[in-house]
């Protein structure tokens, strides 16, 4: 099956410590795998793009030529595009997905080396540290749901899946069919394993509402969806060296999808 798709991501890396700072609510927001279209027939293009949230609106970010890995995932197939591959920036940003289902697109950028002073530390913790390296990890993933060529959807469990990311947000409910009013466990993890105490926050586009939470010792987090519309989860964690000589690691993702509106005699 010929799935092209590709993802970008922004996400969270988080190592279990035995008292998680969480970050602060002045940092800036990770960037978002913006998505041309959430909802799509069979076969009808959408287009990716990387965005970061500021207010009044987000500003586009340039895509990428070398993600860590951005993968495509639909209905029991995964298509990997490989940094090396000779694809034109509109082959890299464009998606036709050609089977019915729940589309997961996501990327890992590449980790970056940064030296943060003490007030930056404050920022994320809200107490100072001495200068030191930081590991910054940033991952994003997106959600798109393909119907049937006359419109009726497409039972999947890609919604719900592992992505294998280095950080990522897993729904453990399919987000795109799960009704306003409705609760949204999610769970975070880093490196495959549950990111305990990870900073949780949603946000609606439509009306700017904000949910936050902090995730459990297991990295789970329950999450209001209040309204139909598109919906960005965010992670946040920042996590201490273990061994002297090592860097911190802070880590970011986001996942973007589309909640539906509630179909007119459907139960509340």
């Amino acid at each position: 099956m010929n799935t092209l798709a590709v993802a970008l991501a922004v996400v969270l890396l988080f190592f279990k410590a035995a008292s998680p700072p969480t970050l602060g609510p002045d940092h800036a927001q990770t960037p978002v795998l913006g998505v041309s279209a959430l909802s799509v027939a069979v076969g009808q293009p959408v287009t990716l793009s990387l965005e970061q949230p500021a207010p009044g609106g987000a500003t586009p970010l340039e895509w990428p030529d070398s993600p860590a890995w951005f993968f495509v995932r639909l209905a029991g197939t995964q298509h990997n595009r490989s940094a090396d591959e000779a694809l034109t920036r509109e082959d890299r940003t464009r998606l036709i997905p050609a089977s019915p289902g729940v589309a997961m697109i996501g990327i890992d950028l590449a980790p970056a080396n940064e030296s943060w002073d003490a007030e930056r530390f404050r920022e994320f913790t809200g107490d100072a540290a001495k200068p030191a390296a930081v590991e910054v990890h940033r991952s994003a993933t997106a959600l798109v749901r393909v119907t049937h060529a006359d419109g009726s959807p497409a039972h999947d469990h890609t919604p719900t899946s592992k992505s294998g990311q280095q950080v990522e947000i897993r729904p453990l409910m399919d987000p795109t069919s799960l009704l306003p009013g409705s609760d949204l466990p999610v769970r975070v993890y880093v490196r495959g394993v549950g990111a305990a105490g990870a900073r949780v926050i949603a946000r609606h586009a439509l009306t700017g509402e904000r949910v936050e939470t902090v995730a459990d010792d297991k990295g789970i987090a329950h999450l209001r969806i209040t309204h139909p519309g598109v919906w960005t989860i965010e992670s946040r964690s920042l996590v201490a060296p273990r061994d002297q000589g090592q860097a911190w690691i802070a880590a970011f993702a986001t996942l973007t999808f589309e909640a539906p509106e509630r179909r007119e005699g459907a139960p509340k």
